[in-house]
């Protein structure tokens, strides 16, 4: 009978523990973690301003902040490096010094507005999801009233039938239900 309860209890740390890429993200989440933290970017005036655009994007998790802003820290570098490389070795022909100097000075602002600008995306993708979903909800949410259930159960009812056809509207009125 021990050894019954070992061998379940190996079994279940196999199927719980972090396999191969799952364990490579988690161990790139703790480094950018240990980044954010060393450089205490979450307790900056920037995080609170982008924890709120992420959120408008529909990623509300302390993750999606701590990958953005260790994003827009590394980006710029990683971009005006790998542009002056290119622009020094790798280049077929001979550049002039301007494009020289310019090509880095590119990837850093490219690498800097990168992050922003794919957020500004998601925004405006979520914006007209919910623009679409919103009208059939509301319907739903009028007819749930005139039955006569309360405001959070109406509300948890539609985030519930909403979930396939719309999962952006049913995750706002799930929030809506819970707040």
């Amino acid at each position: 009978a021990k050894r019954l309860v070992e061998r379940r209890s190996q079994l279940k740390a196999g199927l719980t523990a972090p396999r191969g890429n799952a364990q490579r993200k988690v161990q790139a989440m703790g480094l950018m973690r240990t980044i954010a933290n060393r450089f205490n970017l979450l307790r900056s005036g920037t995080a609170t301003k982008a924890s709120r655009k992420l959120a408008q994007a529909g990623w509300r998790t302390k993750d999606a902040l701590v990958i953005f802003l260790v994003m827009k820290l590394s980006l710029p570098l990683a971009f005006g490096l790998f542009a002056y490389l290119f622009a020094e070795f790798v280049a077929g022909v001979e550049l002039p010094p301007i494009a020289k100097n310019l090509l880095p000075v590119a990837g850093v602002a490219l690498g800097a507005w990168g992050p922003d600008l794919m957020v500004k995306n998601a925004i405006t993708k979520r914006m007209k999801t919910l623009q679409k979903g919103i009208p059939d909800a509301l319907d739903l949410l009028v007819i749930c009233a005139e039955a006569g259930l309360a405001l959070d159960a109406a509300l948890t009812r539609v985030g519930r039938e909403m979930e396939k056809a719309c999962p952006e509207v049913a995750d706002e009125f799930g929030l809506t239900a819970v707040e």
